[in-house]
């Protein structure tokens, strides 16, 4: 279980340099990922945490309609 003591290690050092970060850890606990906040996109991860947010919300798409008129 030495991954768990370095990801801990990792944490700990992010932690102690004030460096925002994301861990994720698996059911098991035998595959702990962490992840720094500028990572996490590069990663595929897109959160939205406290002030924290690495993403923008999608702006609404408007198609714009036209109709016309014919006599049948």
């Amino acid at each position: 279980m030495q991954q768990a003591k370095d990801i801990i290690k990792q944490m700990n050092e992010y932690g102690a340099k004030s460096i925002p970060f994301l861990f994720i850890i698996d059911f098991d606990m035998q595959k702990p990922l962490v992840f720094k906040a500028d990572e996490l996109k590069s990663n595929n991860i897109f959160a939205d945490i406290g002030n924290l947010k690495n993403y923008s919300p999608p702006g609404s798409k408007v198609n714009s309609l036209s109709f016309t008129k014919n006599p049948v």
